[in-house]
C-alpha cells in the first residue's frame, strides 16, 4: 500500500490586496556587527554576529552566526517571535 500525501494550495483573492512582505515580516533580534554575550556561558566571552541568514519560505528559520572570544562560532535562531530565539536562550546585546 503506497502512502500518498497531498499539499493543499489556498488561493487568496486579489481583492484582499495582501502585501507579501507584510505576511513574511519577521521580528529579528540581532543584526550583523552586534556584540553579544551569553548569560549562562560566561566562559565563551563576548561575541560578534558575523552572519545573518533567513528563509524566504513561510515558516522558515532565521539564523545568526556568532564568533565568540573562545574562538568558536555558534549558530542561533534569530526570530524573536520563535520560542527558541537566542534571546530566550540567554544571548544579550552588549551596549
Amino acid at each position: 500500500m503506497a502512502f500518498m500525501s497531498a499539499i493543499m494550495c489556498i488561493r487568496i483573492p486579489e481583492s484582499l490586496n495582501l502585501d507579501y512582505n507584510f505576511i513574511m515580516r519577521r521580528r529579528l533580534y540581532l543584526k550583523v556587527g552586534d556584540r553579544v554575550a551569553h548569560l549562562r556561558y560566561s566562559e565563551w566571552g563576548a561575541g560578534e554576529v558575523i552572519e545573518e541568514k533567513h528563509s524566504f519560505l513561510v515558516g522558515g528559520f532565521c539564523f545568526v552566526r556568532v564568533l565568540f572570544e573562545d574562538g568558536n562560532e555558534r549558530s542561533f535562531i534569530n526570530d524573536i517571535d520563535d520560542e527558541n530565539c537566542c534571546y530566550y536562550s540567554g544571548i544579550r546585546i552588549l551596549y
